[in-house]
């Protein structure tokens, strides 16, 4: 009987602890990032270099082989634009290749790069025969995409989704099967906030995509970009999400990263991820940053 008792209060006391808090995923996408004090580690060549006036908008992409490498874009002393290539040769170490790696004529404007058959695809900022906004590639036979700017590239199912910003002042999406078909224009996908106070209220541009798998197996965009609070005002990196690539949420802690523009964000080895970035507004570029987060 009195084993029976002591069983009976000790099954009592149990049921009546409160139950232990869910235990939820951490979702390393979410949350500010912080500058590392390398910064930085794209730095503007010295006369007569191919980016003596400025080195920005990194695009950072894989090679076949797994090595991570960045196309970027260097102003040169006498007016033109080139797209230049470095090497990551450690976690946020990177080391210029010293010569254009796309041969291209006149301006260019923020390249895109993606690793597409095996070859290095880059996208970037032209102009068409009339002057107007052009995005070409590298690649002969591309498609091309008229009147959008800022681009980014990602493959996702086989498809190339490329995210850049609309005459209309907004992010649109523009799907192709293979880049060597037209690319449909999907819409836009994020506009300025139009918030008080917001760090995106005035403008967006700049996409950065990413794709993977979330926890319940659903296809997940997370897509980072530039927001400027007012004209000529901070431009600072936000980050939204979708899960069909076409409609996006802002994240509510946003903006992810202050004082940072044409942002390049990319997995890295324990889970996170790190951006590269310009400390400037495009418009007057100076060096490439390195930020560590979430």
């Amino acid at each position: 009987m009195k084993q029976f008792l002591l069983l009976l209060a000790a099954t009592v006391a149990a049921c009546g602890r409160p139950p232990a808090a869910s235990v939820f995923p951490t979702d390393r996408a979410l949350g500010p990032f912080a500058r590392d004090p390398s910064s930085p580690v794209i730095v503007r060549g010295g006369v007569g270099a191919p980016d003596e006036l400025g080195a920005t908008a990194p695009s950072v992409y894989l090679d076949a082989q797994g090595a991570r490498h960045a196309i970027y874009l260097g102003l040169d002393g006498v007016g033109g634009s080139h797209l230049l290539g470095v090497d990551e040769i450690d976690a946020g170490v990177w080391r210029k290749q010293g010569t254009a790696v796309v041969a291209t004529q006149g301006a260019v404007g923020r390249p895109a790069a993606l690793l597409l058959q095996n070859q290095v695809t880059v996208f970037y900022d032209s102009l068409d025969a009339n002057g107007q906004p052009l995005i070409t590639s590298n690649l002969p036979g591309t498609a091309t995409i008229s009147g959008a700017t800022k681009p980014c590239a990602v493959l996702v199912g086989g498809q190339v989704f490329i995210y850049a910003l609309g005459a209309d002042g907004t992010i649109h999406a523009f799907v192709s099967p293979d880049a060597m078909q037209p690319f449909s224009d999907k819409g836009s996908v994020l506009g300025p906030s139009r918030e008080d106070g917001g760090f995106d209220a005035f403008a967006v541009s700049a996409p950065s995509v990413q794709v993977e798998q979330s926890a319940l197996g659903r296809t997940l965009f997370r897509l980072w970009y530039a927001g400027t609070d007012q004209d000529g005002g901070t431009v600072s990196v936000g980050l939204s999400g979708s899960f069909d690539g076409l409609r996006f949420e802002r994240y509510a802690e946003n903006p992810v990263r202050f004082h940072a523009d044409v942002p390049s964000v990319y997995p890295v080895a324990d889970g996170g991820f790190a951006m590269l970035y310009a400390e400037t507004p495009f418009s007057t570029p100076s060096d490439v940053s390195y930020a560590v987060g979430p």
